[in-house]
């Protein structure tokens, strides 16, 4: 065991680097495109039950149509997707991911 993987809860200094470590590797991420940052508002809709495409859909601005269009999907199996009527094939939810710049994760997490 190293320094870095011991308990230092209470440490201010720790907690900071701790931060910090977290927020590069977090921007890594979102650089490499395998994460997305999206503001509260749309996880908040997520948690409370709202379809994950539906909540980044609408916080994007985007229509079932222009989505449907962005994935070559139909616009009623958008809406049969969010509705939670369909699940969505893994590879017409990649689709969708793609459409949404998000990655697939945030859809099927």
């Amino acid at each position: 065991m190293d320094a870095t993987d011991r308990d230092t809860s209470g440490d201010a200094a720790s907690e900071d680097l701790l931060t910090a470590r977290i927020i590069e590797a977090t921007s890594a991420k979102i650089a490499q495109g395998e994460d997305v940052a999206l503001p509260n508002a749309v996880w908040e809709a997520i948690e409370s039950g709202q379809h994950p495409v539906r909540a980044i859909r609408k916080y994007r601005g985007l229509t079932q149509t222009a989505v449907a269009e962005r994935s070559g999907l139909g616009q009623g199996y958008i809406a049969d997707i969010e509705a939670g009527r369909k699940t969505g094939s893994a590879a017409s939810l990649k689709a969708i991911a793609a459409a949404l710049h998000v990655p697939l994760g945030m859809l099927v997490g």
